[in-house]
């Protein structure tokens, strides 16, 4: 029972470590303006953190207001009538933003509180590693679902995960502020990559392997050189976060995609700007190469999918049908399907990338679902989603769930 507690106990603590970073990364924006998957993770954080310290005992019912005796005037009776209304109109709305935002959350009393907030598969496809809100990373093996290895040292919680071109090291970005490369085979650490000024959400290797890219909170990339871990470059890129970044499949091309509304492409090599490609309304979340390196797409707050000619960054076509944000895309290694995780659909669309034609949509979500990788053969589909507490696999032909894979 001691043990239970103390689990619960440290859930607790990192919920709460989170909610104050979330907090504190809405307040940046500002609350009207920041990215509505960032305000729905701390509604989900809310009510995980509720749940937990009543689980523990700690909720206490608020102390009786005291009173005042006052030496104005009261007021009349149809003052605090008129407020009495205007309070629960008020609260209505309040409940109304609620279910908007993520709906009802019946969270079994017992759970963990996880929210896989990036997948990524291995080179050869035997391995799935995931990054969440409980700082750790975990590796799976894609075949049998059974967890390989748990892999800690961040301090908060983990954005993006991504394997080297060889398989032999992963790099994580986290809240910490930090990259860290593991031996992927040990789990060891390598390196920790320090010097942003905020939460580095989105990292990447090219396609050789040479180059570390990455992108955070405070709209800055930087290019590494992935074996040392050596600065090479840095790109003070955008006017507020980075919120994905990718390299195209020759290296040449850095593409980063901003809560500022645009979509950046830079000189991988030089750091230059090659093009500023705008079109959305709001935020962008995140942004992928097509194989052949001559699309780009991007998802959006705006509700749509947009493809791009990455040479002239002209708008190719515009994928709608969603109820709000899209949070994650994902090309299949032939480029023919484009799948995407949304938010408050709770759910996985795949595209065909030529006609624009809805293939299938996945569901079985709780939560918005946040990230999304192909394997390398391109049968199978990884997912990770909010406060979901597992990665499901899903066969991509057929649209079938192969395997949940949970803490």
């Amino acid at each position: 029972m001691n043990n239970d507690h103390e689990s619960l106990q440290s859930q607790l603590d990192i919920l709460r470590q989170r909610l104050s970073s979330l907090n504190e990364e809405i307040a940046k924006f500002g609350e009207p303006f920041a990215p509505l998957k960032k305000i729905m993770e701390r509604q989900d954080t809310e009510q995980a953190i509720a749940q937990l310290e009543k689980q523990l005992g700690l909720t206490q019912p608020a102390p009786p207001t005291p009173q005042v005796m006052s030496k104005h005037k009261p007021r009349s009776k149809w003052w605090g009538c008129g407020c009495g209304v205007l309070a629960v109109i008020v609260l209505i709305l309040a409940l109304s933003f609620w279910v908007f935002l993520d709906g009802v959350n019946n969270s079994t009393v017992g759970v963990v509180y996880y929210a896989a907030n990036s997948v990524a598969f291995s080179p050869d496809g035997k391995t799935i590693a995931s990054g969440g809100s409980d700082t750790v990373i975990k590796l799976w093996d894609t075949a049998s679902g059974k967890l390989l290895n748990t892999i800690t040292g961040h301090s908060n919680a983990v954005n993006s995960v991504a394997f080297s071109p060889d398989g032999k090291t992963l790099a994580s970005s986290s809240w910490d502020k930090t990259v860290k490369l593991w031996d992927t085979n040990s789990g060891n650490l390598l390196i920790t990559l320090t010097g942003q000024a905020n939460s580095v959400n989105s990292v990447t290797f090219s396609s050789d392997g040479k180059i570390l890219a990455s992108g955070s909170s405070d709209g800055i990339l930087k290019l590494r050189e992935a074996a040392s871990g050596n600065l090479l470059i840095t790109i003070p890129g955008h006017d507020k976060a980075v919120n994905s970044v990718a390299i195209s499949s020759d290296g040449k091309t850095l593409a980063s995609a901003s809560a500022d509304y645009t979509i950046k492409l830079w000189d991988a090599n030089s750091g230059k700007l090659l093009n500023t490609i705008t079109g959305h309304s709001n935020a962008v979340n995140s942004v992928a190469f097509s194989p052949d390196g001559k699309t780009l797409a991007s998802a959006s707050n705006d509700k749509s999918i947009k493809l791009w000619d990455t040479n002239s960054g002209n708008l190719r076509n515009t994928l709608t049908g969603y109820s709000y944000a899209v949070n994650s895309i994902a090309f299949s290694p032939d480029g023919k399907i484009l799948a995407a995780g949304s938010s408050i659909d709770k759910s996985i669309k795949l595209w065909d990338t030529n006609s624009g034609n809805l293939r299938n949509t996945l569901t079985g979500y709780s939560y918005a679902v946040n990230s999304i990788a192909f394997s390398p053969d391109g049968k199978i589909l990884a997912a990770g989603s909010n406060m979901d507490n597992s990665i499901k696999l899903w066969e991509v032909a057929s649209g079938k769930l192969l395997n949940t894979l949970t803490k």
